[in-house]
């Protein structure tokens, strides 16, 4: 995430330092709500294979149905996870909040993170399906094209934040778009 640099040249010096403590806050729980989740979808489960592996070994065999149906299910997995997740979220938001900072963090501080992780929780399914249609693209033979939309969304994101900052004035909420953003496009080039 960069919006740390962006959001501290945004405001006066006390709102800085807020919005750079809601980003600590955000950035240490944000794996929470994709990473982890988005890889047991990815069928990333104890006892079991991966999705993705199962799907190169089918595609491997030529069993291009059976393929089919294992990223079906991985898709509406990713959904039904991404939504979940959301909702669980959001409504312990604050609470989630005050425990990733330590119960340390002003009011102020706290409403910038949740401003933010409010946009990337309406995210998540996007998030989810985002990263698990790119392991699944790497799983079936397309490595290559997997780190270039990945690439694309970073570099999406990083010219987006100050756009959406400084030019359209959205602030920390504008960082959380930039964000959703960057993922939408590149699930709709997977």
């Amino acid at each position: 995430m960069i919006i740390e640099p962006f959001g501290i040249l945004a405001f006066d010096d006390s709102t800085a330092l807020a919005f750079f403590k809601a980003r600590n806050i955000t950035v240490s729980f944000m794996p929470s709500t994709s990473g982890r989740f988005s890889s047991i979808s990815a069928g990333h489960t104890i006892g079991s294979k991966p999705w993705e592996r199962i799907i190169s070994i089918r595609l491997g065999e030529g069993n291009k149905r059976a393929a089919e149906r294992i990223l079906c299910n991985a898709v509406l997995l990713n959904i039904v996870l991404g939504i979940t997740i959301m909702l669980i979220f959001l409504l312990f938001l604050d609470p989630i909040l005050i425990f990733f900072s330590g119960g340390e963090a002003s009011p102020e501080t706290l409403r910038y993170a949740r401003e933010f992780m409010e946009i990337i929780m309406f995210g998540n399914i996007i998030t989810h399906l985002y990263l698990g249609l790119n392991e699944q693209l790497r799983a079936s033979g397309y490595p290559r094209k997997a780190m270039y939309i990945m690439l694309l969304a970073m570099a999406l994101c990083t010219a987006l934040n100050p756009l959406f900052i400084f030019v359209f004035k959205w602030g920390v909420q504008g960082s959380a778009l930039a964000t959703v953003t960057a993922q939408i496009v590149a699930l709709m080039i997977q």
